[in-house]
């Protein structure tokens, strides 16, 4: 059991992060973490915020895909700022999706192909990346017309 510093609860250790080191645990509780991570987010200017997420979107590029910002930014603008494969644009797609297109890469190799919208990013990543299946489902649907 460990004591949180912010509400003094004894909670179990589940209920604590461990630390950067993976030896040790947090001094707060995930929940009084959460709460504080709230309130300070809440305070920031949108300016910040654009920035944050700027900043949350250039590590996740990095650490997923191993592409810049500037490199999606090409991508996007190769594609004509539109999906892949439908055409939809990344406005369209944040209108409807909530999200900016998807890095799509090849689960093997780690290549980057392209950016799709989420619709085709999810009904490609059902396919499991098998060009048997998509041409298989291609036949399908061209048959049944």
């Amino acid at each position: 059991m460990i004591q949180c510093k912010k509400c003094l609860e004894e909670k179990d250790a589940s209920c604590f992060r461990l630390r950067k080191n993976g030896r040790h645990h947090s001094l707060t509780c995930i929940e009084c973490s959460n709460k504080v991570s709230i309130q300070k987010y809440k305070s920031i200017s949108l300016e910040e915020k654009i920035k944050l997420l700027g900043r949350v979107r250039e590590r996740s590029y990095k650490k997923n895909f191993n592409i810049t910002i500037e490199d999606y930014d090409r991508i996007l603008k190769e594609q004509e700022f539109k999906c892949a494969i439908c055409s939809i644009t990344e406005k369209e797609s944040i209108q409807l999706f909530g999200t900016r297109l998807h890095v799509d890469h090849d689960h093997e190799s780690g290549q980057v192909r392209g950016l799709l919208c989420f619709d085709c990013n999810t009904g490609l990543g059902l396919f499991k990346d098998s060009e048997e299946f998509l041409l298989n489902a291609a036949k399908y649907v061209e048959d049944a017309l």
